[in-house]
């Protein structure tokens, strides 16, 4: 019964709204956001996102977190951000968000996937 536990948290966690985890990422992601357009929507123009928002890094981070969100959702998920954050190596913001996770649904020895 504990596996189909975690599942069905795991599931929870997954379907929850990752919108709220945008702004933990802007703020933390610096230019890696690039990087991360490039595994979460390889398509997008980062050009027009930099040329259109050239007062700060964070505002040209939480315009490509929106748009993607918004194109791909309702296909949003938090572990897919994770995972992406995971690629291009910045476990620092995906610990973060995991931390986060954790404590949302106060189980600090859950090990959200």
């Amino acid at each position: 019964t504990s596996y189909f536990k975690e599942q069905k948290l795991s599931a929870n966690i997954c379907m929850q709204d990752t919108k709220e985890y945008l702004y933990t990422i802007a703020k933390s992601i610096g230019k890696d956001w690039k990087e991360l357009a490039a595994v979460l929507y390889p398509n997008m123009d980062v050009d027009i996102i930099q040329r259109d928002h050239t007062c700060s890094i964070y505002d040209q981070a939480i315009k490509f977190l929106k748009l993607w969100y918004e194109d791909h959702y309702p296909n949003v998920c938090i572990n897919l951000l994770r995972l992406a954050l995971q690629q291009i190596g910045r476990n620092d913001i995906e610990a973060k968000i995991k931390n986060e996770l954790c404590k949302k649904y106060k189980m600090y020895n859950f090990k959200a996937k």
